[in-house]
């Protein structure tokens, strides 16, 4: 995210107040058993850690709390602890103020692909702590704030894995049924500073019947799944209508 060059954001990371949100339940709760992994994040990053909770509300209001004492908020879990975690630092207005990093901890990481983050916990705590701040690009969709989106089948099927039981990719795989009963019905789609094919665009109404749409700020999706280059910028979207 952008960040303000008066901000102490030319120290160290490691020299900085850290704040780490952890998704207990991502990697099928191996946090919950690895201790030297714990031990090894509070040396490298001191700092509070968040990791009684779980669930999108409480993740982004935890994540909006941390804003008021940390310089550096730190994910650690997939893509949907990614997404609730710079949610809550945008609903607290900080998005100017603190970094953001990530360690990789759950199922989906299409985000630490995209901005080649090592998959290994350890050896991402130590990018993250020796690292260098840059700015990434975001987007708005209905509100929320994300670095990709997809509008139809794959919306549909988050949905379902999300009010399930099981988590990580035997609940995105037991929720894949939703594929066979997925309708092309006909979407619109409003976007707004972005780029496509054709070049860059102040805004675009797209109507059409399709299947699944994904629009991104970054180059890979889901499961790590490659989906093309980046595009430059995207700021914001409306759909109509939308499963997610």
């Amino acid at each position: 995210m952008r960040y303000n060059e008066g901000n102490p954001m030319t120290k160290a990371i490691k020299d900085l107040r850290t704040a780490c949100l952890i998704n207990p339940r991502a990697a099928n709760s191996k946090w919950m058993r690895r201790k030297f992994l714990r031990a090894y994040l509070q040396k490298k990053l001191p700092g509070d850690v968040y990791d009684a909770f779980g669930d999108v509300k409480t993740t982004i209001e935890k994540a909006a709390q941390a804003c008021g004492s940390a310089d550096v908020i730190v994910a650690m879990g997939g893509d949907g602890t990614v997404a609730d975690t710079l949610q809550g630092i945008f609903e607290a207005g900080k998005q100017d103020e603190v970094l953001f990093g990530v360690i990789p901890f759950g199922s989906g990481n299409a985000f630490r692909k995209t901005f080649d983050i090592p998959k290994n916990p350890l050896r991402a705590i130590d990018r993250l702590a020796e690292g260098i701040a840059r700015p990434i690009d975001l987007m708005e969709v209905e509100g929320r704030i994300a670095a990709f989106s997809s509008i139809g089948a794959t919306a549909r099927v988050t949905d379902e894995k999300l009010s399930g039981k099981i988590q990580g990719l035997w609940g995105h795989l037991v929720a894949g049924r939703r594929l066979f009963d997925t309708p092309a019905e006909e979407k619109t789609i409003e976007l707004f500073d972005g780029r496509d094919a054709s070049g860059p665009f102040a805004a675009k109404t797209v109507t059409s019947h399709f299947f699944d749409c994904i629009v991104n700020k970054t180059n890979h999706f889901g499961y790590s799944w490659y989906i093309g280059r980046r595009p430059s910028s995207t700021t914001a979207i409306s759909t109509s209508p939308c499963s997610r």
